[in-house]
């Protein structure tokens, strides 16, 4: 390898990055948003799944991307095929498919939220880093890839465009 990573060295990073990915969308989903934006380089950028013509620019951006969700928002992210590519000792690449359930959430309700009839399919891919901290996000561009919709009992199913 042209890196001069040993095989050792790049397995260790591979295992890092995917557990900084998968940590990422479980504080997400936990409304971790403090700690999430901890995972991200003061001058990372995100593209949000939903909003791609809107990049954010610096952790301060994010924090306030974060900040402005309703507090009554419910996610569950499911995360796959998570692959990672080790560049170097200190920067890697990242790719998975993600599955995000949402709903509104009461948390006065003993029953459980319905999730909303849309669920999306999509990718993150990241640049990563390593800092003195650990590895951080410097970049991640979310997509939509697709929609799946269970209408509720008695409604149609939307017709595709």
């Amino acid at each position: 390898m042209t890196d001069g990573l040993s095989r050792i060295e790049r397995m260790l990073i591979e295992h890092e990055c995917a557990q900084l990915v998968r940590h990422s969308l479980n504080l997400s989903d936990a409304r971790a948003y403090d700690r999430l934006v901890d995972l991200f380089t003061e001058d990372a950028v995100m593209i949000r799944p939903s909003m791609p013509d809107c990049p954010l620019m610096g952790r301060v951006a994010i924090a306030a991307d974060y900040a402005a969700r309703p507090t009554d928002r419910l996610t569950f992210h499911i995360c796959s095929n998570v692959v990672i590519t080790a560049l170097s000792q200190t920067r890697a690449e990242a790719y998975c498919h993600v599955l995000l359930y949402s709903a509104v959430d009461d948390p006065a309700s003993d029953v459980l939220p319905t999730a909303a009839p849309a669920q999306f399919a999509g990718a993150y891919q990241d640049v990563l880093v390593r800092q003195d901290e650990g590895w951080r996000f410097q970049a991640r561009t979310g997509r939509m890839i697709l929609r799946t919709w269970h209408p509720p009992v008695g409604q149609n199913r939307p017709q595709a465009t």
